[in-house]
This record gives C-alpha cells, sequence and structure tokens, in this order.
C-alpha cells in the first residue's frame, strides 16, 4: 500500500512539497517501507552515512517513523530511521507510558538514494514480536530539518494541537498478517 503524509499545519516546509510512503508487510514480522520525499532535496539536512547501530535521539533530525500496535490494543512499537542508517526501536504499554527498548533487535537495512528533486529511502525489517498480531494499526511520520534551521512534521493524519506522533488518531493505515503460503 501507497500512503501520502501530511505536513501539520504548524510546520510548513519551504523545502518539501509531498512525502509517500509505501509500506508492505511479509512474514514472520516483516515489512518493507519506502519512504518518497519530493522538492528541494539540497535544502534538507541529511546526516552522513555511519554505521546501521541503534542510535537514541533520532527524531531532533531528518528522520523517518513507523508506529505499530496491534488491532485494539493500548501498547505499540515505535521504529526511527535516519538517512545515516540508524536506527532505533521502543515499545510502549500505552500512550508514551512504559517506555523501553525492544530487545533482540536485528538491525534494520536501510539504503537511501537521492537525486535534486527526491530522496528515497528504503527499510527492510524483520521483528518476530510483530508476527504474532494478526492485523496491525500503523502509523507513519517524518520529520525534515531544514538547513535553515525549521522542522516540518509529517504524518497519516494530526490531531488537533500540536505535532505528537504518538496520538492514537495518527495510527489510521490498517496492515493485516500475509496469507500467503
Amino acid at each position: 500500500m501507497e500512503y501520502a503524509l501530511v505536513c501539520h499545519p504548524q510546520t510548513l516546509s519551504q523545502a518539501v512539497e509531498a512525502i509517500t510512503v509505501r509500506i508492505a508487510r511479509g512474514h514472520k514480522g516483516a515489512v518493507t517501507m519506502r519512504y518518497s520525499v519530493l522538492g528541494h532535496i539540497e535544502q534538507i539536512v541529511l546526516p552522513s552515512p555511519l554505521d546501521a547501530v541503534r542510535t537514541d535521539g533520532l527524531w531532533q533530525h531528518s528522520c523517518f517513523e513507523m508506529f505499530v500496535r496491534p488491532s485494539g490494543r493500548q501498547g505499540y512499537c515505535e521504529f526511527n530511521f535516519s538517512p545515516s542508517s540508524q536506527w532505533a526501536a521502543y515499545g510502549f504499554d500505552g500512550y508514551r507510558s512504559g517506555m523501553a527498548e525492544m530487545e533482540g533487535m536485528v538491525p534494520p537495512e536501510i539504503s537511501m538514494l537521492t537525486t535534486p528533486k527526491r530522496l528515497d529511502m528504503h527499510v527492510a525489517l524483520s521483528v518476530g514480536l510483530l508476527a504474532v498480531w494478526p492485523d496491525w494499526q500503523v502509523g507513519l511520520s517524518s520529520i525534515i530539518e531544514e538547513k535553515d534551521g525549521s522542522k516540518s512534521y509529517w504524518a497519516l493524519s494530526h490531531p488537533v494541537g500540536a505535532a505528537d506522533f504518538h496520538d492514537q488518531d495518527c495510527f489510521i493505515a490498517q496492515l493485516s498478517a500475509s496469507r500467503a503460503a
């Protein structure tokens, strides 16, 4: 499925015209995503490539995110992916509560391709815990840092008020378990 992200109305971007995310759920907790950013890519702050290690605070700069919870539940997982190839994964018991690093994670595969008008970031993630959830509610989001210091916040949907990707109103994509053998 492909989804269009919308910019939060309080954080408009001068550099980005559109962001789409193509997401596919595979077997055993596997998920692949392609985040595509259209606009003036040279105006976006992109970190240099680094080792693919777990790193906190990625949301403070250009970052792509996925939030997943089992349908009808309060607990959820948050995944952060940096264009540098650094990543983070957290579990929550409820809305912004009970946060803990997800243990036993295999680092996601992250690759990026840029042109002056487009950035494509591919992410391949495998999380066994997610396999036991037959139906997922998903929130897809992005933070874009521009060279002038401004940041824009993009998501499938935004709650009233400040940008908050953890809000239940952001979990609007539905992904069911693959039925293929």
